[in-house]
């Protein structure tokens, strides 16, 4: 554990940020910690993996590596509880800020049982929505006892949060979701619409034809995010005679494939650069927390077709800057892509209404001030 660095102001409050996997922390937070950093806290942060912040290793911010991993496995890593521990009495931090299932379990129970004085729990999703018999039940336990011991409980999306109010011994008091949800809104500056040439170059870089209309979906590829219903959809018929392509973006989560008729391409850190190729967005997913790729999709202009899982639906206006449709429900889902890509003038007017919503309801630091509202509150 690395040596404590003494505090810079006596007047300073120290925050803890927690999550499982350091991926969380580079592009799920990104300029959340500089900014708070700037507001006067002093920011600490640990996960599984190494992180490093070029704007934050100027403010002298330590990261400390915790063992954990994404996997099923719980008993076996028990010893987080030790490290958890360890590098709460090291930092001895004023608030803790935890999400993801395995930090946000070690975590919060080792924040309350050494009594850290504000335990923030960030709901991202429900691990549990999509397992089944005693596995639920064990996950649905594991929730509850994060919601326990926090002191206060942001949730990402609404639907998220109704949720959460179904649990026992919660008060509703201390649950609260910022606007309309999202943990760290998005960059409209950064996501931005594309010129039409700009898109047929975008297409032919792909190796895709400059006139078909683009489906695409952008993330980890998984059975939680609706594989099997990509796939379907990708071979039905019709899509072939509207010069329909389906193409996938994103790194395989565990043991399942694509359908040959889905073109993929390995995920970037950068995926502004590949939205101009995509003409429409598609999330079949069983869960979500907020799909923050349906905010960066809207901010480039693009409709989305996602299902009515817990957090996607809040993520799109329904008929307005895309459709929801019910989860595993794929002729839905090509009877709205279709339709959509027969119109190339509902698709801009849906594209230019979900732009104009994203940049005001979803611009980053209204988010990180209601976070700092939270922070100061006795």
């Amino acid at each position: 554990m690395p040596e404590l660095l003494p505090r810079k102001l006596d007047t300073s409050k120290r925050i803890l940020f927690g999550v499982t996997d350091s991926v969380t922390l580079k592009f799920l937070m990104k300029g959340q910690l500089e900014w708070l950093a700037g507001r006067g806290y002093e920011i600490f942060t640990a996960s599984n993996g190494d992180f490093e912040s070029p704007l934050l290793k100027n403010l002298q911010t330590q990261h400390i590596r915790i063992d954990m991993t994404r996997s099923r496995k719980f008993f076996s890593e028990l010893h987080a509880f030790k490290e958890w521990a360890s590098a709460f009495k090291t930092v001895r931090p004023d608030i803790v800020v935890l999400s993801t299932p395995k930090a946000s379990l070690f975590g919060l129970i080792t924040a309350c049982a050494l009594r850290v004085p504000k335990r923030v729990y960030l709901v991202r999703g429900l691990r549990y929505e999509t397992e089944k018999g005693l596995f639920k039940t064990v996950l649905k336990f594991c929730e509850w006892a994060c919601l326990v011991s926090a002191t206060n409980i942001i949730t990402v999306s609404m639907s998220v949060e109704r949720e959460v109010k179904k649990f026992p011994l919660i008060r509703s008091s201390k649950i609260e979701t910022f606007g309309l949800g999202s943990s760290n809104g998005v960059d409209s500056t950064r996501f931005q619409p594309a010129g039409d040439q700009e898109k047929k170059n975008a297409k032919r870089a792909l190796g895709l034809d400059a006139d078909d209309i683009v489906v695409g979906y952008v993330g980890r590829i998984s059975f939680d995010k609706g594989v099997e219903c990509l796939n379907e959809l990708s071979e039905m018929k019709g899509l072939s005679e509207n010069r329909i392509q389906v193409i996938a973006i994103g790194s395989f989560d565990d043991k399942v494939a694509l359908s040959p008729m889905v073109k993929h391409f390995d995920s970037v850190d950068e995926p502004e650069l590949l939205f101009p190729a995509i003409d429409i967005l598609i999330l079949p997913t069983r869960r979500e927390g907020f799909p923050n790729v349906v905010l960066e999709a809207a901010s480039c202009g693009i409709p989305a077709v996602v299902t009515d899982a817990t957090g996607a639906r809040d993520a799109v206006c329904d008929s307005i800057t895309g459709f929801i449709v019910a989860r595993g429900d794929v002729s839905s889902m090509y009877f709205h892509i279709r339709e959509l890509a027969r119109n190339p003038r509902l698709r801009c007017e849906m594209g230019e209404a979900a732009r104009v919503w994203v940049v005001k309801n979803f611009q980053p630091e209204r988010l990180w001030i209601a976070y700092d509202e939270v922070f100061k509150r006795p």
